[in-house]
């Protein structure tokens, strides 16, 4: 009996021992993963992923990678996160993400799918309400929601008051979206015109300023808007990211202007040689295919052609359409 004791010290120690092992082996991998994933290796990073599938982190990940091609997967694979991890905000919130596009693209079922979409964005501000991303994905929920599917002006502007209290920037870039959501665009465009004064390094103001008039077909004062966000000089990957969406904005109102196109081409190939990729972040097969409508303005159309060709490959239904009827045009 002396040696029992002993004994299951050791064998405690080693399953301690192998279970840290397992936990530095997975944290790694997942390391791994994202860092693909980052790097725009989508499918090598979903493989990474899949293998730790049991994880409610890859199970995120998992969701986070489909929601741009397959929804109902995306939806799967985030059921199983929230399951394996219900205080996980993180799953909460990518849950009322992919609730609310599959609430979009319903008919019959979208009302279920709304009421999952606005319940996650609430469970995942209610676990971390402190997380600005978290809510202002209810703000836009409230906003873009009908009423009947729980849509409310007043909650999504409690959701602004909440964010400025939590970072003044923030809580600005709230309120533009509100108050654009709202019509009230004259408002909207003054605060932007504030904010550009009081944040000038800052490529937000500048390009949501872009946005605004490219929607009013205000083309010029887009496009002046669009290349002082891709100008700035940036550190934070958030403002790297807003830059570089600056500059495909940029190229896409060259198209619709059919203007300053050698500008519009500029700023299409650096997004297409430079823009770091993202989940977020408009595929780089797009920016190829605004670099093309550009040549054909241009008259460029051998160059044109060579690339609408090159992205008849492309797994993406909108675009194929899109490139179907411009090569038919030539």
């Amino acid at each position: 009996m002396l040696f029992v004791k002993p004994l299951m010290v050791s064998v405690t120690l080693l399953f301690t021992a192998g279970f840290c092992h397992l936990a530095l082996a997975d944290t790694a991998a997942l390391d791994e993963a994202k860092a693909k994933l980052s790097s725009g290796q989508i499918d090598q990073a979903r493989e990474l992923f899949l293998q730790h599938k049991t994880m409610p982190e890859a199970l995120v990940y998992l969701a986070r990678i489909a929601m741009d091609d397959n929804l109902d997967q995306a939806e799967e694979w985030i059921e199983k996160a929230v399951k394996l991890a219900p205080d996980n905000a993180q799953a909460y919130f990518i849950r009322g993400r992919v609730m609310g596009q599959q609430a979009s693209n319903a008919v019959f079922s979208a009302l279920s799918y709304a009421k999952k979409s606005k319940a996650s964005f609430i469970k995942a501000v209610e676990l971390q309400p402190t997380e600005i991303d978290y809510r202002i994905g209810m703000m836009q929920f409230y906003l873009q929601a009908p009423s009947i599917a729980g849509g409310d002006i007043e909650a999504a502007k409690q959701q602004v008051k909440a964010i400025q209290q939590l970072d003044g920037k923030a809580g600005v870039k709230a309120e533009v979206d509100f108050l654009v959501a709202t019509d009230a665009r004259e408002q909207a465009h003054a605060l932007l015109a504030q904010a550009q004064v009081d944040y000038p390094t800052s490529p937000d103001f500048y390009f949501k300023a872009g946005v605004l008039q490219l929607a009013e077909e205000k083309f010029a004062l887009a496009m002046d808007n669009f290349s002082k966000a891709s100008q700035l000089e940036v550190s934070e990957q958030k403002d790297l990211q807003t830059k570089y969406a600056a500059m495909y904005q940029l190229g896409r109102a060259a198209v619709l202007s059919k203007t300053n196109l050698e500008q519009g081409v500029s700023a299409l190939s650096q997004y297409i040689d430079n823009a770091p990729i993202d989940s977020a972040a408009v595929p780089k097969h797009w920016a190829q295919f605004r670099l093309a409508n550009l040549y054909v303005l241009q008259n460029n159309k051998a160059d044109a052609k060579s690339i609408y060709q090159g992205l008849t490959k492309v797994d993406d239904k909108r675009l194929q359409k899109e490139v179907k009827q411009a090569m038919q045009s030539l």
